[in-house]
């Protein structure tokens, strides 16, 4: 039982770093979508969006994860994305 415990708290703190790194992208997407609303750049880069895609389903591949659920996963996090840039870009929260 003490292995099991061991093995959950090795999770958990992937787990919470997993989460920080989740939130220091969605900073940066921030400031991607105030770059973008100062110099009249569209909030949508359909192109973007598949590179990134294409890219973590690689990553995931030679990882030996399953692609679909790494894509699953950044689909998630780039449409939390959008809607934050989609805020900024259309003034619904604050710029900072």
């Amino acid at each position: 039982m003490e292995q099991l415990l061991n093995f959950r708290e090795r999770i958990d703190e992937i787990d919470e770093k997993i989460v920080k790194l989740i939130n220091q992208r969605l900073e940066i997407c921030k400031s991607v979508a105030k770059y973008k609303s100062e110099n009249d750049i569209p909030m949508m880069q359909p192109g973007r969006v598949q590179e990134v895609l294409l890219k973590r389903r690689k990553l995931a591949d030679q990882l030996s994860i399953n692609p679909d659920l790494v894509e699953n996963v950044y689909k998630l996090i780039v449409e939390e994305a959008c809607v934050l840039e989609d805020e900024i870009i259309n003034g619904l929260v604050k710029k900072d």
